[in-house]
């Protein structure tokens, strides 16, 4: 009738310093989220069941813990104007492995928006069906509320550029790289992005009366600083256009010109008003004249 306990002891001194690692790894990978202001998720297609890090709800203007995790839930978050784009996008990755990368805005609680980036891959099974979906969020409404703002300042001076048919230009003399503002691919009778230009293209343009003193021009320019020019250049319909156009140096820090920058302007139709002026000038000129020699003989 003696009562007598065994009992196992095991060093489980390896499994207790695992554990501390994987606590370690978890808490610098929340840390991590939480200085990226990002967020990660994990969708099992099959049965619907979505998991998320504890910085989504964030992301999505509630605090940690108290959006419930469903896909219903994140949809619903989406501002209804880019839902249907999310949900094309999901099918897309789903149907033709489409990578996932999308920005779209999500409406807070309180009625205000915040834009974020999205990407995602799918993890798919020997059958070669999809499986789940893993994904990242990313808050990035700093950035593209800038890009907003930079693109409608954009938009503005593009506006304000065909109002004036004024056009702007760099040129890089290092590589011979060149860029011209939509308007100047109008002034010069092209659509828009036509080609790429080059230095040969724009002085190919010039009236050939015009080339030779505007390339002079030019390297009285990269001496000496701004410089201005009225010239004539000729479309690819052949009709002739005078343009007005600015250029200063860019130098580097020892004193080289690396690169011009500028403006060209049609000011055709000032030009001609201004010969036209000119011409009735003459004519009343002449007019005189002849009533003073009119009156001259009959005096």
């Amino acid at each position: 009738g003696e009562v007598i306990f065994t009992g196992i002891v095991r060093d489980i001194s390896s499994r207790k310093a695992m554990e501390r690692d994987l606590a370690d790894q978890k808490e610098r990978l929340r840390r991590g989220q939480e200085f990226a202001n990002i967020g990660t998720w994990e969708w099992t297609i099959a049965t619907g069941e979505l998991v998320w890090s504890e910085r989504i709800p964030p992301l999505f203007g509630y605090p940690e813990g108290e959006l419930a995790t469903s896909y219903a839930n994140f949809l619903g978050a989406i501002h209804p104007e880019d839902r249907q784009r999310v949900e094309d996008a999901v099918a897309a990755c789903l149907a033709q492995d489409t990578p996932y990368h999308i920005e779209h805005r999500v409406v807070w609680p309180d009625g205000t928006s915040r834009w974020l980036l999205e990407q995602g891959a799918v993890i798919r099974d020997s059958q070669g069906e999809a499986h789940q979906m893993l994904g990242v969020v990313q808050d990035i409404d700093d950035r593209k509320r800038a890009e907003l703002a930079l693109a409608e300042r954009e938009d503005t001076l593009e506006e304000a550029q065909a109002l004036a048919h004024i056009g702007n230009w760099k040129a890089d003399l290092m590589t011979g790289e060149v860029a011209w503002s939509d308007e100047i691919f109008r002034i010069f009778g092209y659509e828009p992005g036509a080609f790429s230009p080059t230095l040969e293209a724009f002085y190919a343009a010039v009236h050939p009366d015009d080339r030779q003193w505007l390339k002079r021009e030019e390297v009285a320019t990269g001496e000496g600083g701004r410089n201005e020019a009225v010239h004539r250049i000729v479309r690819p319909d052949g009709a002739v256009r005078h343009v007005h156009e600015v250029a200063e140096p860019e130098w580097d820090d020892a004193g080289n010109v690396v690169r011009l920058v500028g403006t060209v302007q049609d000011i055709t139709e000032r030009v001609e008003a201004q010969a036209r002026l000119a011409l009735f000038e003459q004519l009343f000129e002449a007019s005189d004249q002849a009533i003073g020699v009119t009156d001259a003989q009959g005096v």
